[in-house]
């Protein structure tokens, strides 16, 4: 950071970090809620020049007090930002009913069930304890789920780097309940991890991610209903689901807002007035060509440019994604035990066979525990899950 110019982020480097915002800003007041998270009397200078402050969420009303008379403020909007309001519900089952909708309530109770059934999960939620060995366990487990989501959709990365922010910063959160994990395991393999700031009566639902392994059973949906029944049993009043408009999270939020950026400035230096001039107005620039790529659908066009980016750079994963297989779902009895060798998929040899396994669980509701897999001893490329309603035989194909 210089100590010309400063930048920083206002949830990241301020909010949630002991709220050590700067002197000029007296008060910040939620203006959902009415509280006031932030309040100060100092009469401190700054001693940059510009000071930048971005993503900062418009719900958050800032008194912006000028002690030495020569700060002055800019404002741009950058991006829209998504929530929910869970004050106009009384609980989970009502917002379930009137938000989603009576058909979609069900659909959202048979995707856990169907869960539920097939691989008995563990549902836990860290908050005001967690151990540090499970701790880092997790964020390993999340660095990895994260690179393969990210490859299956054929986009650049822009995860990760943060991740390892999140991961030297929300320990002690945790640990002041100021941050939870929910993590779902299958036995002791985290399949769904959620990362989630907290700050008095609202969630920041910040950073998601499943095993795309397990991507038939809607763990997205799953994980998004368990975080809103515990929000609403623990009296959280807004669920702020941040950045990005995707279609499932519009199905879910009932509030928009707008993240802003503010520049404040030293207007006694024209260095810093010019400097802070034309950084508002290229953010502004920026703003009105999204908003024209949107409205021009040209935004869509620019996805197939990334991707097909992405495709030139794709580099050999390690983890095969895209191994295909020749499945027979009609299979009414295996060839006999001595020509077939049973296989642990825990070893990383067979990883690749956990994705098409679960879809056989998926389709046949078995349980995860009743399904054996063998391999041909006579043909190595073919395999078998036995469970005790169905079998399935598949065969590699590359």
């Amino acid at each position: 950071m210089s100590k010309k110019h400063a930048h920083v982020s206002f949830l990241l480097d301020l909010f949630f970090k002991n709220k050590a915002f700067p002197p000029f800003w007296k008060k910040i007041t939620n203006s959902f809620t009415n509280n006031v998270v932030h309040k100060t009397d100092s009469n401190l200078d700054v001693e940059h020049k510009t000071y930048s402050i971005s993503d900062v969420p418009n719900y958050f009303s800032i008194d912006f007090k000028n002690t030495t008379k020569h700060l002055k403020q800019l404002s741009t909007p950058l991006y829209a930002g998504y929530l929910i309001n869970l004050e106009l519900f009384e609980d989970l089952e009502d917002y379930l009913n009137n938000k989603l909708g009576r058909p979609r309530k069900s659909q959202l109770k048979r995707y856990r069930k169907r869960l539920d059934l097939c691989i008995a999960p563990e549902y836990k939620i860290f908050h005001g304890d967690i151990a540090k060995k499970e701790y880092d366990s997790l964020f390993d487990n999340l660095f990895e789920m994260t690179e393969q989501r990210f490859a299956q959709k054929e986009e650049l990365n822009f995860e990760l780097p943060f991740l390892e922010l999140y991961h030297q910063m929300m320990y002690p959160l945790i640990l002041k309940k100021e941050a939870c994990i929910f993590a779902i395991y299958h036995k002791n393999k985290p399949i769904s991890i959620t990362l989630n700031f907290i700050d008095e009566d609202t969630v920041f639902h910040w950073n998601s991610c499943y095993d795309i392994n397990y991507q038939m059973f809607n763990l997205g949906h799953i994980n998004m209903v368990n975080h809103l029944e515990w929000a609403f049993q623990n009296g959280y009043k807004i669920f702020d689901m941040g950045r990005g408009d995707f279609l499932h999270k519009r199905k879910y939020i009932n509030e928009e807002y707008m993240y802003n950026e503010h520049v404040i400035y030293n207007s006694k230096s024209l260095t810093a007035s010019i400097v802070a001039h034309i950084k508002i107005l290229k953010l502004k620039l920026r703003f009105k060509l999204i908003q024209f790529l949107k409205k021009t659908k040209l935004h869509l066009w620019y996805g197939k440019y990334a991707k097909y980016k992405y495709r030139l750079a794709k580099t050999k994963n390690k983890t095969p994604i895209n191994i295909k297989f020749n499945i027979e779902n009609t299979i009414s009895e295996i060839p006999k035990l001595t020509s077939l060798n049973t296989i642990n998929l825990s070893k990383d040899d067979y990883y690749f066979l956990i994705k098409p396994l679960n879809y056989f669980l998926h389709k046949s509701q078995e349980l995860a525990d009743n399904v054996v897999v063998y391999n041909d001893s006579n043909n190595k490329k073919t395999f078998y899950f036995k469970g005790l309603k169905k079998t399935q035989k598949i065969t590699i194909e590359n």
